[in-house]
């Protein structure tokens, strides 16, 4: 079931007639390409002052990524069929970690282990100018009328970079969890080494 919610969510858009979607931006580096100011792509990155007053929950997030499907925001008849876009709440990097807490281990969970955000370097050349984190916990639907124009987006992701991003979001958001903290209680682990050393005595 994940695997076709990935590949719903992943696979190369297409147009009205069926046919691929071809990117014409050049890549600027391994996570950014030039941005396309007529077309809205997933993964596009907005600054909150591009979008209408009161669209957004949260003032105090200054980015927002569009998180709905390419192939649901070509423009047909001179406009697109949603009435609503959803987007992804993204945080600079240092208010996204919680100070009391190791920084460079929370950095290392955010490059390589945490499912639960993405990491997106600076692109100076597209006026991103630090470090921010996509966090998947915040997700928002904005009226049509309020949400900005393709022109803009302040970087455009690149593939294969988009693609990895929205699995790394599918497979989080779509993920079924279950309460085990109690098989991660000291006592808990305490009783499994004691039931495996009995039974290596016998």
């Amino acid at each position: 079931m994940l695997t076709k919610l990935m590949n719903f969510i992943c696979k190369p858009q297409k147009n009205a007639v069926g046919n691929t979607l071809v990117r014409n931006g050049e890549a600027t580096s391994p996570c950014y390409e030039t941005r396309d100011s007529v077309n809205r792509w997933q993964g596009d990155l907005y600054s909150i002052s591009s979008f209408g007053n009161g669209a957004l929950p949260a003032a105090d997030v200054p980015y927002w990524m569009l998180a709905n499907r390419t192939c649901q925001l070509r423009v047909r008849d001179g406009k697109i069929k949603l009435a609503q876009l959803v987007f992804i709440a993204t945080l600079p990097l240092d208010r996204f970690l919680i100070r009391e807490k190791s920084v460079p281990d929370q950095i290392g969970e955010i490059l390589s282990k945490r499912d639960s955000c993405l990491y997106l370097p600076p692109s100076p050349d597209n006026s991103l100018s630090e470090h921010v984190v996509v966090d998947f916990n915040l997700i928002y639907t904005v009226q049509l009328e309020l949400c900005p124009e393709a022109a803009q987006k302040i970087v455009q992701l690149t593939s294969p970079f988009a693609e990895h991003a929205f699995q790394k979001f599918a497979r989080y958001y779509y993920t079924v969890g279950y309460d085990d903290e109690g098989y991660k209680t000291k006592a808990y682990k305490e009783s499994l080494k004691q039931y495996v050393e009995s039974k290596w005595k016998n």
